[in-house]
């Protein structure tokens, strides 16, 4: 659901972070004074930085709590990957977990702990190769997805947010075909339309699904050239048409007058002759976010019906954490 936050703290002193025993800080110099400049800590794939009187954390939230739970990558001895690992679910329970470890070691209140940027997503289990999906991706909004060399990712970069798609299990060594599509929000002004401002809005279920609604309102707005069309019966023109509109650069050099026409042929060719990988992996998602709230108070009521939409210490710490691994 959340992966990486910055967060400003509001309500603490330097000090508090200084002479917390978790915490080595480093002093960042000023090349042309001498001064230092900033205090930079990590811990658990957070860094936690002081400016001044400006205090701040940023980092991964799902790396974190797979941190403080001794989770790891598959491949995390047999491979140089980024630290920590976010392969697997983050639900509900394990942010609120997050929360409350934040909240008791570094004295974090998430009433007031303001978010600067954030990502949302998460990770899908496909029946199919991700490999598939990635190269699909062309457009959105007509901005293009680009196409690191040596890394199974997409991006398409946006006024205020980006949208990031991965092969996780390509990065971690997952025995599955795992998919993650996110949103990185570089400014905040669409969420805090919504009402999220502060990380304990976070902990709000109804404000999460509202989360939710955005992120599939940006994927159903790529456009997504499904590579199951069966060309053997397509007529000569829709096929040519057809291994026009599968070519990234084509559309690029299309001027968006010309846009909307050839979506609308491609969007025929797409619903009469595919399987309808998008429309598939649009429902994973929505499916995948609702699982990440289906979290279990005992063995028979769902904390998503009786949830009292505030964070209170202590109270859902004991919830058994569903399906936290894929493996």
């Amino acid at each position: 659901m959340v992966d990486f936050v910055k967060l400003l703290v509001i309500g603490l002193e330097p000090n508090d972070w200084m002479k917390n025993d978790r915490l080595t800080f480093e002093g960042k110099f000023c090349h042309e004074t001498g001064l230092i400049k900033s205090y930079i800590a990590n811990y658990g794939n957070l860094s936690f930085k002081i400016i001044n009187e400006r205090m701040t954390i940023q980092g991964s939230l799902h790396k974190y709590y797979n941190y403080i739970r001794g989770i790891n990558a598959p491949n995390h001895l047999t491979t140089k990957i980024d630290k920590g690992f976010n392969g697997n679910r983050f639900n509900y329970n394990a942010l609120l977990t997050v929360v409350h470890d934040l909240q008791t070691k570094f004295s974090i209140n998430p009433y007031t702990s303001r978010l600067n940027n954030i990502e949302t997503g998460v990770n899908v289990k496909l029946t199919f190769s991700t490999g598939l999906v990635l190269p699909s991706l062309m457009l959105m909004n007509g901005k293009e997805f680009n196409k690191p060399r040596h890394y199974a990712f997409r991006r398409a970069e946006l006024t205020q947010y980006d949208v990031k798609a991965y092969d996780k299990a390509l990065q971690y060594g997952i025995p599955l075909e795992v998919f993650r599509y996110e949103l990185k929000y570089k400014r905040m002004e669409i969420l805090n339309d919504i009402g999220i401002f502060y990380l304990s809005d976070l902990l709000n279920v109804s404000k999460l699904n509202r989360i939710k609604e955005i992120l599939l309102k940006r994927w159903n707005q790529i456009l997504f050239i499904d590579p199951t069309v069966d060309e053997s019966i397509l007529s000569p023109i829709e096929l040519s048409r057809y291994k026009d509109y599968r070519n990234q650069s084509w559309w690029m050099k299309q001027k968006p007058i010309r846009l909307d026409r050839h979506k609308k042929r491609y969007y025929r060719i797409e619903g009469i002759y595919s399987k309808q990988l998008k429309k598939t992996i649009q429902n994973l998602i929505a499916e995948e976010w609702d699982k990440c709230l289906m979290c279990v108070t005992n063995d028979t009521s769902s904390i998503q019906s009786n949830i009292t939409h505030e964070y209170k210490p202590n109270l859902y710490l004991d919830n058994r954490i569903l399906n936290t691994h894929y493996l």
